[in-house]
């Protein structure tokens, strides 16, 4: 009888949501996302409301390269949350790979209006699992800005992230570029110069080119 209630219990956890969860997470790091889905599968035909794993079904799509499939789960995510903001910001990730960058642009700017207030547990990490900080989306959005030529919207972003430290050496030299193809060479310079200070070395080869001292 304790072999049988044994192999019961067994069976019981080799189907729980844990259990499936953990398996999803070795196929991840093991580089297999279709592998990691099929797990993530199992937990979402039982539980169809389970969030967390809608969420990491799509990340493992968009790995995988299956924008579209991503993005339904992010969307079938914000039926049941509608303003989680990690879910908006990677909707509109999964629309720039498309192509479809009004509509990239449109959730982007969706994550950052709903971003909420920041609370940290103990440990300093947010209190929201699906919290995404201002400066990682306006990062983001720079650069759809900045390939669909709005500079000016671009560098509001750009200067934004430099403000904030965030991917500032990278930013500093965008904010370069742009100010390059306004031809305002002296702000030009400045800001690649401040991107090397920042340790991006790709700024070096710009100012030789573009600045005389």
């Amino acid at each position: 009888m304790l072999i049988i209630i044994g192999s019961i219990g067994c069976a019981v956890y080799l189907n729980s949501s844990q259990y499936l969860f953990k398996k999803a997470y070795q196929k991840e790091q093991e580089g297999d996302f279709k592998g990691a889905i099929e797990y993530l599968s199992k937990i979402i035909r039982k539980e169809q409301n389970n969030l967390p794993a809608l969420m990491r079904r799509g990340a493992n799509k968009s790995k995988a390269g299956d924008f579209q499939e991503a993005i339904d789960d992010y969307m079938w995510a914000l039926e049941i949350d509608s303003d989680n903001v990690m879910a908006h910001y990677t909707i509109g990730l999964n629309y720039w790979k498309l192509d479809s960058l009004k509509l990239a642009e449109e959730y982007l700017s969706k994550a950052i209006e709903l971003i909420p207030p920041f609370l940290v547990l103990e440990d300093g990490t947010p209190s929201d699992p699906f919290y995404v900080y201002e400066s990682e989306i306006k990062y983001e959005r720079a650069f759809l800005y900045y390939e669909q030529y709005n500079y000016k919207l671009a560098l509001q972003d750009f200067l934004f992230c430099l403000k904030t430290n965030y991917r500032s050496g990278e930013a500093a030299f965008y904010i370069g570029n742009i100010y390059g193809i306004y031809g305002m060479s002296d702000e030009e310079c400045f800001y690649y110069k401040k991107a090397l200070n920042l340790n991006f070395e790709e700024a070096r080869t710009y100012i030789q080119e573009h600045c005389n001292n």
